[in-house]
C-alpha cells in the first residue's frame, strides 16, 4: 500500500508540474526545431536578445571556474579585511559605542547591518584568519550577484548578449574587489540587485525591506534612493508610499538599536557621515584637481547642488510621463492608466545611482562595483542607444581602463568624467517631444498654445503636425524608434537623390567632392537617423521643389516649396531668391498666382488650428521673434551671452541680412545694364531667360555648389576642401567654442566675398544645351 501511495504521489506531482515527465509526440520535434533555429542563427547568437538566456548561462558557469582560478593563482591583497574583523571583534567583546570601534584603517564608519554580516563571517572564517575560506564565500557572493544582474538583463532584453562578456569575464578590477580584497561593497550591491529583482516582480514591500538591509551594509546604496522614491510615488501615490518608507526606516532603527541605546549621536554620526573627508591620494575621479580644491567644502557643496539639480532635471524632464505634472505623483495612482514598465523601473534606479556617481566627492577603487553592472544597461537603453555599438564598447573599455590605472592620473580621471558625461547627456532630443505634440492634436486639442512636448511648446506649422502624426501611427505611437530611424534613413537617401540630380544636371562640381556631400559628414547622418529632427523632412521637400524648378514645373514646385515651409519655417530663407526668380521668369502679374498658391496651401493646412485660435497658431508656428538658448548656439559662441540675447543685436543681424540680399539682387543676380524694376514688367520683352545653373544663386547653403561655381572657383581645390572640413568640424564641435564659432564665420565670409567678387551670374554666356524655361504645369 505504501508503494502504491508513493507512486500516486509521484504521478500527481509530475502532472502538477505541467506534465514535464510525460512523453509528448511533439516534444522531440519542438526541441529539434529550436536546435535547428539556433544553428541557423549561430552567427547572430551574440547579437540577438532572444539568446540572452543561453549566453548568460554559459558565462555564469564560466565565471565559477574563473573565480576558482583567481583564488588559487592570484595572491590575496590585504586592505580592509583585517580592519573589518577588528571592528566586529570590538562589538563581540561588548563595545556598542560606535566612537570606540575601530580597526587598522580607522574608525568603524558603516551601519549596523555591516556589523551583523561580518560578525557571521568572523565566526565562519575562524575569527577572520581563514582567508581562503573567506575568498570562496565572496566568490559565492559574486556569482549570486551575477545571477541577479543577468536576470535583470534577461527580463528587460535591452542589451545584446555579446556585451555580457564585458559585464563579467573581462573586468580584472571587479574580480579583485570581490575575491582578492574582500570589501564590504560587494555585499551591499548583492542585496541591492536582489531588491531590484523584487521591484521588477512587483514585490515592492519585500524589495523595500531588502533595499534597507543593503543600505545598512554600506551607505552608498542611498544613491538609488531618489529613483526609488520616484517609483514608489508613481506606483502608489503619497499615502501608500509612506508605509514603505516607514518600513525602511524601521529596519534601520531595529538593526542599529543596540548602538543607538548606547550612544545614538555617535552611531548616527559615524554610520551615516555625509560630511566624511576623503584622502586625495586614493581619488579616482578628481586627480586632475589641485588638492586644496579637492578638500574645499565649497567644492563639496557645489557637487551636492549639481547632484540635486541633475536629479530634479531627470525627474521633471525624463522620468515623469509626458503631459503629466510632477505633482500628480502625490495623488491616488488609480487615476493613472499606465503603470511603470519593468524597463522603466530599472532605468530610473540605475540612472539615479549613476547621477550620484558622476557628482561624488571622491571615488575609491572599490567603489567601481557601485555602478559597474549597471553601465551596459545605461549604454544600451535610454537615449544612449543612438551611439554606435563600437563606440559604446569603447566607452566601457575607457571606464575600465580609468578604474585600473593605479595610481590614478590626470588623464585617467579626465577620461572617466568624459565617459560619464557622454552617458549622462546623450539622451533623445526631440523625437519624444514631437510625439507628445502630435498626440495632443490626435486627442482633439487644436489650440496651438496648449500643444507642447518635453522640450517646450509646439513651434512648427501645420504640415509638421500631419507628417509626424503619420509617423506617430507608423511607429506604434512613437515607441518603435528603430523603425523611425529606418524611415528617416529613407528620407536621407531620397534627399541625396534630389541633391545628386542637381549636381548631375548642373555639372559644376568634380565627382570627388560628393564624398564630402554624403559619406564624410557624421553630423548630417546624426541629424537624420540618430536625432530624428524635423529639419531633414523640410529639406527633402525643398530639394524636391528645386528639381521641379529646374525642370520648369514652377507651379508644382511652388506648391511643394510651401509644403516644406509648413514643416519648418527655416525654408523661408530661400524665399527671397525664389521671389527674384519668379519675377525674373514671369513678371509681377504672373507671379502673383504662384504666391497666392503658396499662401493658400498654408491656410488650408492650418485651417483646423486657425478656426480654433488663429492668433495662437500664427504666433507659435511663425514666431519670427523666438528667443534661442545661448547654450546651443554654434555660430555665436564667442559673444557674451548678454549680447547674444540682446534685441538690438537681433535687429542688427536682420538689417545685415536684408542689406546683403539687396546687394546681391542689385549687383549680382540681375542682368548687367538692366534696372531692377524691369523684373516687374512682362517677361516676353527679355531675350535671355535664366539658365539652370543660375537657379541656385539663392541657395547659399549648398556649400559644394557655391565652392565649385561662381567666384569661389578661383580658390585652389585643396583650399576648398579645407573650407568644407572646417565647416564640418565647426558643426561637430559640441559644445561649441569661441574657436569653432569664429572658424565657421571665417569660412562663411570667404565664400560670401568670393561670390561677391565674381562677375554677375547673368553675364555668363548661355550654355549650348539650353532648356526653354516655361511653366510646364499643363
Amino acid at each position: 500500500m505504501l508503494v502504491v501511495a508513493s507512486l500516486r504521489v509521484r504521478l500527481s506531482a509530475a502532472e502538477m508540474a505541467g506534465g514535464v515527465r510525460r512523453k509528448s509526440p511533439g516534444s522531440p520535434s519542438q526541441l529539434w526545431g529550436k536546435l535547428h533555429s539556433l544553428w541557423q542563427d549561430k552567427h547572430l547568437v551574440l547579437f540577438k536578445t532572444e539568446y540572452t538566456f543561453l549566453v548568460v548561462s554559459v558565462l555564469w558557469f564560466l565565471e565559477i571556474a574563473i573565480n576558482v582560478w583567481v583564488i588559487q593563482k592570484v595572491a590575496y591583497t590585504e586592505i580592509d579585511w583585517k580592519a573589518y574583523m577588528d571592528e566586529v571583534e570590538g562589538v563581540i567583546n561588548g563595545t556598542y559605542d560606535y566612537t570606540q570601534l575601530k580597526g587598522d584603517t580607522g574608525p568603524l564608519v558603516y551601519p549596523a547591518g555591516f556589523v551583523y554580516i561580518f560578525t557571521a563571517l568572523y565566526y565562519i572564517t575562524s575569527h577572520g584568519t581563514n582567508i581562503r575560506l573567506a575568498q570562496y564565500i565572496f566568490a559565492a557572493f559574486y556569482v549570486i550577484t551575477l545571477l541577479f544582474v543577468f536576470r535583470i538583463y534577461y527580463r528587460t532584453k535591452k542589451v545584446p548578449p555579446y556585451v555580457f562578456f564585458f559585464v563579467c569575464c573581462a573586468s580584472y578590477r571587479i574580480h579583485s574587489i570581490f575575491v582578492l580584497r574582500l570589501f564590504n561593497d560587494p555585499v551591499a550591491m548583492m542585496l541591492l540587485f536582489a531588491a531590484v529583482n523584487l521591484f521588477m516582480d512587483g514585490y515592492w514591500t519585500l524589495g523595500c525591506g531588502l533595499y534597507s538591509l543593503a543600505v545598512s551594509v554600506k551607505m552608498n546604496v542611498l544613491l538609488f534612493a531618489p529613483g526609488l522614491l520616484f517609483l514608489l510615488l508613481s506606483e502608489f501615490g503619497l499615502i501608500r508610499t509612506i508605509p514603505k518608507l516607514s518600513l525602511c526606516a524601521a529596519i534601520q532603527v531595529l538593526l542599529g538599536l543596540p548602538f543607538l541605546l548606547d550612544n545614538p549621536v555617535g552611531y548616527v554620526s559615524r554610520a551615516f557621515d555625509l560630511g566624511r573627508q576623503f584622502i586625495f591620494k586614493w581619488t579616482v575621479n578628481w586627480r586632475f584637481l589641485p588638492e586644496w580644491l579637492f578638500l574645499n567644502r565649497y567644492f563639496h557643496l557645489f557637487l551636492l547642488a549639481a547632484h540635486l539639480l541633475t536629479l530634479l532635471l531627470f525627474a521633471f524632464r525624463r522620468w515623469k510621463r509626458p503631459g503629466e505634472s510632477i505633482f500628480e505623483l502625490f495623488k491616488d495612482p488609480s487615476k493613472r492608466k499606465n503603470p511603470p514598465q519593468q524597463s522603466t523601473i530599472v532605468l530610473i534606479l540605475f540612472t539615479s545611482n549613476f547621477v550620484g556617481m558622476c557628482f561624488s566627492r571622491s571615488l575609491h577603487y572599490q567603489f567601481y562595483v557601485w555602478y559597474f553592472h549597471t553601465l551596459p544597461y545605461l549604454l544600451w537603453s535610454g537615449g544612449v542607444k543612438k551611439l554606435a555599438h563600437l563606440l559604446r564598447v569603447l566607452i566601457l573599455g575607457l571606464i575600465e581602463l580609468s578604474w585600473n590605472t593605479y595610481p590614478s592620473t590626470n588623464g585617467s580621471s579626465a577620461a572617466l568624467h568624459v565617459c560619464h558625461l557622454i552617458i549622462l547627456l546623450y539622451t533623445e532630443i526631440d523625437w519624444k517631444a514631437y510625439m507628445d505634440e502630435v498626440e495632443g492634436v490626435i486627442n482633439g486639442t487644436y489650440d496651438y498654445t496648449q500643444l507642447k512636448g518635453d522640450t517646450g511648446p509646439l513651434v512648427y506649422p501645420a504640415g509638421f503636425v500631419y507628417i509626424f502624426t503619420a509617423l506617430y501611427y507608423i511607429t506604434s505611437h512613437g515607441t518603435n524608434i528603430r523603425l523611425a530611424q529606418y524611415i528617416f534613413a529613407a528620407f536621407y537617401v531620397i534627399t541625396l537623390l534630389f541633391v545628386f540630380r542637381i549636381y548631375y544636371r548642373t555639372k559644376k562640381v568634380p565627382p570627388y567632392v560628393f564624398f564630402f556631400v554624403c559619406c564624410a559628414s557624421y553630423r548630417i547622418h546624426s541629424i537624420f537617423v540618430l536625432r530624428l529632427f524635423n529639419d531633414p523632412v523640410a529639406m527633402m521637400l525643398l530639394f524636391a521643389a528645386v528639381n521641379l524648378f529646374m525642370d520648369g514645373y514652377w507651379t508644382l514646385g511652388c506648391g511643394l516649396y510651401s509644403l516644406a515651409v509648413s514643416v519648418k519655417m527655416n525654408v523661408l530663407l530661400f524665399a527671397p531668391g525664389l521671389l527674384f526668380l519668379l519675377l525674373s521668369e514671369f513678371g509681377l502679374i504672373r507671379t502673383i498666382p504662384k504666391l497666392s498658391l503658396c499662401a493658400a496651401i498654408q491656410v488650408l493646412l492650418g485651417l483646423p488650428f486657425l478656426l480654433d485660435n488663429p492668433v495662437g497658431y500664427v504666433s507659435r508656428a511663425f514666431d519670427l521673434g523666438r528667443q534661442f538658448i545661448f547654450k546651443w548656439t554654434v555660430n555665436w559662441r564667442f559673444l557674451p551671452e548678454w549680447l547674444f540675447l540682446n534685441r538690438y543685436f537681433h535687429l542688427f543681424l536682420l538689417a545685415a541680412h536684408l542689406l546683403t540680399l539687396l546687394l546681391f539682387a542689385f549687383r549680382r543676380w540681375k542682368r548687367p545694364g538692366e534696372s531692377i524694376f524691369e523684373l516687374f514688367k512682362d517677361p516676353s520683352k527679355r531675350k535671355n531667360p535664366p539658365q539652370q545653373s543660375t537657379f541656385y544663386v539663392w541657395y547659399f547653403h549648398t556649400l559644394p555648389y557655391l565652392l565649385w561655381s561662381g567666384g569661389v572657383k578661383k580658390l585652389a581645390h585643396l583650399l576648398r576642401v579645407l573650407i568644407l572640413g572646417l565647416i564640418e568640424l565647426s558643426w561637430n564641435t559640441y559644445p561649441s567654442t569661441n574657436g569653432s564659432s569664429a572658424a565657421l564665420h571665417v569660412c562663411h565670409l570667404i565664400i560670401l566675398l568670393c561670390l561677391w567678387l565674381a562677375p554677375p551670374l547673368c553675364s555668363a554666356p548661355a550654355e549650348k544645351q539650353h532648356v526653354p524655361v516655361k511653366d510646364k504645369r499643363k
